[in-house]
């Protein structure tokens, strides 16, 4: 006769990572049988970005993927937040304007606008206004590489060096105006 087990059985030889053929074995009072099943990617059906994504970069520079999340839908209902495994395509950081990138995930991708912005020399926090503010991120970055800075607009000289000649000189700019 059948009867339905709900405990005391194991299942070995499954992994939902692995794709393609894999050999289930069930084992009940020491019994066992096997079957093969075919593990199957899940289609996606659709992309978006959720948060996090870049809008604006300044010439020169990468775009900031750091907090930016895509989620994934498969065709299937469920989905799935990523923060990384997708890929990028379209930007070019030398290129001033808007630009249309895309996020990608297997078969499934989406666009989005970004605008690369040309740099204003010695508007170090990259805000578009040249203040006192950038004078101080200026000195700061002197001493300390690893404050967030536009690094095309140090060089506030165009001397090709960024030193405490570009701090003299912001300053006498703010001054003369």
């Amino acid at each position: 006769s059948e009867r339905t087990i709900k405990t005391g059985y194991t299942v070995s030889g499954y992994d939902s990572a692995q794709i393609g053929t894999q050999t289930i074995t069930i084992t009940y009072n020491g019994k066992s049988v096997s079957f093969e099943v075919t593990v199957v990617a899940k289609k996606v059906q659709y992309i978006t970005v959720s948060a996090g994504a870049p809008e604006s970069a300044i010439v020169g520079e990468e775009l900031d993927y750091a907090n930016m999340v895509v989620t994934v839908t498969f065709t299937d209902s469920t989905s799935v937040e990523l923060t990384e495994g997708y890929t990028v395509t379209g930007y070019d950081a030398e290129t001033v304007g808007e630009q249309t990138i895309t996020i990608s995930y297997r078969e499934g991708s989406t666009e989005m606008n970004v605008t690369v912005k040309d740099y204003v020399r010695g508007d170090t926090n990259g805000d578009g206004l040249v203040t006192m503010k950038d004078v101080t991120r200026l000195a700061n970055d002197l001493n300390d590489d690893t404050i967030a800075v536009i690094d095309k607009a140090l060089d506030v000289n165009g001397n090709g060096l960024v030193t405490i000649k570009d701090v003299r000189r912001l300053i006498e700019y703010l001054e003369d105006n």
